[in-house]
Order: C-alpha cells, then structure tokens, then sequence
C-alpha cells in the first residue's frame, strides 16, 4: 500500500534533540501527519537500544518486502548492493557480515579505517567468503 507511512515512530534522545530534530522536520521522509515524532531521556533509549553507544534516535518502520517495490525501487533490478563496514573491530561480528553479504548476494565490501582484515576470516573461515571482493577504504 503506498498510502502507508515507511517511518512510523521516531524516538529522539532528549540530550540531543538540538542535533537530530532540525534534519526530521526538513526530511522528505517524515511527513509530521504519519510519523510520531517523540523525545526521551536517555535512560528510556537505552532501554530502546541494544547497542553499547546509543546514537540517540531509534524509530520504528516497516520493513517493504520485494513484492511492496516489484514496480518501484527493487535493489535486484537496479543498482548493486554493497556493504561498508566502518569500524568492525571484532573478528566475529566481521565473520558474521560477510557470512550476509555472501548469502544476500552483494556485490562487494568496503573496510573502513578501524576494521578487522576481511582476508583473515576469510582465511580461516569459510572459503566461499572469498566470492565476495573485499577492498580496504581508506
């Protein structure tokens, strides 16, 4: 349904309102009529987010399935997928993507400043992580 919002709620950290609430409301993404837009503290957004360093804005959206954008903004039918990754330390976490980008069928990855050698989980991982070319960014 085109009619529906992407972008459903979006909950700001109140300690960095200054920051994020100028871009939603000149965002052609967030129509103010459909999407909540709400501050908390930042005690409720880490209860929001599981990562170690919130960002301070999380939202809620709905995820378009292939056959929402078949007529639309397919990825497959149009530009090629690639992963960056920026800052991917751990060598798990590095395995685990590529491990993705293997089965989602991108076309490459890019190693930003900061990231675990792409080659050495390859290396020691599974072979077919080589199909995926991986360049360092930087």
């Amino acid at each position: 349904d085109q009619t529906r919002p992407l972008i459903h709620t979006i909950l700001v950290d109140e300690t960095k309102a200054q920051e994020y609430l100028p871009n939603l409301e000149n965002s052609q993404h967030v129509d103010p009529n459909q999407v909540n837009v709400m501050l908390a503290t930042p005690q409720v957004m880490k209860a929001c987010s599981d990562t170690v360093t919130p960002q301070g804005i999380v939202a809620t959206v709905d995820i378009p399935s292939v056959q929402d954008n078949d007529n639309d903004n397919n990825i497959s039918n149009q530009q090629p997928l690639y992963l960056v990754l920026d800052g991917v330390s751990d060598p798990g976490n590095t395995g685990t993507l590529l491990r993705t980008a293997v089965a989602t069928g991108v076309a490459g990855v890019f190693q930003l400043r900061g990231c675990f050698n792409c080659g050495a989980v390859a290396t020691f991982g599974t072979p077919r992580l080589f199909a995926v070319p991986c360049r360092q960014a930087f």
